[in-house]
């Protein structure tokens, strides 16, 4: 089983994504999240190491950020399950270096993302 989520807050960034990951033949209904505390809520409750977990992340969010969530998440699950895409408005080359430090994080991407990039992450996906 696959789990594709999306954790950002903002709303159009997440429809424009949800829209593009549909058209490019990933799952119809990604879990949303606004911050990573709720996605962290839902995964405390419901992560299962034999299922594979696609994460859209953010690292600019209120209440718990992209990296906050990083390092809460990453001690507790199986980094070879569980796939990061850093989709972030970010540029700052401190926080591409940063990324370099999570074994869950596959790619570093400047939003908005590429239709080329989601091909590139469907073939990881299917």
């Amino acid at each position: 089983m696959k789990q594709l989520l999306i954790i950002d807050d903002d709303a159009v960034s997440v429809l424009i994504l949800k829209k593009m990951l549909i058209n490019a033949g990933f799952l119809d209904n990604p879990m949303i999240f606004k911050n990573g505390n709720e996605a962290i809520n839902f995964l405390n409750s419901n992560y299962k190491s034999i299922e594979k977990y696609f994460i859209f992340l953010d690292i600019n969010m209120p209440i718990m950020n992209g990296w906050e969530f990083l390092e809460e998440i990453e001690p507790k699950i199986n980094t070879e399950n569980f796939s990061v895409y850093l989709l972030t408005s970010s540029t700052s080359e401190q926080d591409i270096i940063k990324s370099k430090n999570y074994k869950s994080i596959k790619k570093f991407i400047s939003k908005p993302v590429a239709k080329e990039i989601l091909s590139e992450i469907k073939e990881e996906f299917y």
